[in-house]
């Protein structure tokens, strides 16, 4: 099967940031060192995050999750300390205390 060559447009960010480019069509923006992928009407595209990028991302949503988790311990602490005084509740002690 032979070899079929892409060429692909580069471009400056700023030259990006203006080219709206036909749908599908794909070029590279040099500035940012990634890909962008036109839509035919959204001037600049839509850019393609690097790998660094996207593993920041998970780190920001590990983070979320983490923040989250601790909120759920916070609230499963209060919980606790609501029950445990609900245990200690000894309504006799009320009523034998006012005479």
């Amino acid at each position: 099967m032979p070899l079929t060559n892409i060429k692909i447009r580069k471009k400056t960010n700023a030259q990006t940031t203006s080219y709206t480019g036909v749908s599908g069509e794909v070029t590279i923006d040099t500035d940012k060192k990634v890909i962008v992928i036109h839509d035919g009407t959204t001037a600049g595209g839509f850019s393609l995050a690097r790998e660094s990028q996207a593993n920041s991302g998970s780190s920001y949503a590990n983070s979320a999750y983490l923040t989250a988790n601790s909120g759920s311990s916070y609230a499963n602490s209060a919980y606790l300390t609501a029950n445990s005084a609900i245990s200690n509740f000894n309504p006799l002690v009320f009523l034998t205390s006012g005479m």
